[in-house]
């Protein structure tokens, strides 16, 4: 699910998808030279209806967990991590720029860590996320790569300003590797197939 609403943002980027756009501003958090990232949201179609399917399937998942996890002391514990996985997940998907993107991003790879290791005294638990925590640090790496090198050739975070002016921008091999480095990311989050070597641990751990 994660590498659909991540690969339609990606693809969003380069196509005009965005009609009717709302950009919701929060805070500027960084301004330096020409360097101006603001906290920000766009609210456009496409973001209402990932967003939305995201939170019916939230819903259905947290109906299931109280269900499941219904004798755990610590079952608050669990759903909070669930509802801020969900909510960083909307940050990344409604994200107008790439560093707020990569906040959101990051986050995930984070409430990854804990939901995975949920039952912390488990050695297992532990291995299998420190292993998933290693790979998506990987995968953060790539996606750094390509974020440092979106502002030498588009001089701008903002994927609006990027949407437009990528017209104007010439191929070259910088642009490739960013845009193989992106893919890469986003298949090692999502766990897709070569890059999927962490995920069988971390799911044993979701058993009593």
């Amino acid at each position: 699910m994660l590498l659909v609403f991540n690969t339609i943002i990606l693809i969003s980027c380069f196509n005009n998808w965005y009609t009717h756009i709302i950009n919701i501003f929060f805070i500027k958090w960084i301004f330096i030279y020409n360097l101006v990232v603001n906290f920000a949201i766009i609210v456009s179609k496409l973001e209402l209806i990932i967003c939305t399917v995201l939170i019916i399937v939230t819903c259905y998942i947290l109906i299931y967990s109280v269900n499941y996890l219904e004798v755990d002391v610590n079952i608050f514990n669990f759903i909070s991590l669930l509802l801020l996985f969900t909510i960083s997940m909307i940050i990344s998907v409604a994200a107008n720029n790439w560093i707020t993107f990569f906040i959101g991003w990051e986050t995930l790879g984070l409430i990854s860590y804990f939901l995975i290791n949920y039952w912390n005294t488990r050695i297992e638990a532990n291995k299998s996320a420190l292993k998933a925590l290693l790979w998506n640090k990987i995968g953060d790496l790539f996606l750094l790569y390509a974020i440092i090198n979106i502002w030498f050739i588009f001089k701008s975070y903002n994927f609006i300003i990027m949407n437009f002016s990528i017209t104007y921008i010439k191929s070259n091999f910088i642009l490739y590797s960013m845009t193989i480095c992106i893919l890469i990311a986003i298949f090692i989050k999502s766990v897709q197939f070569i890059l999927n070597i962490w995920i069988l641990d971390a799911q044993i751990n979701y058993t009593i």
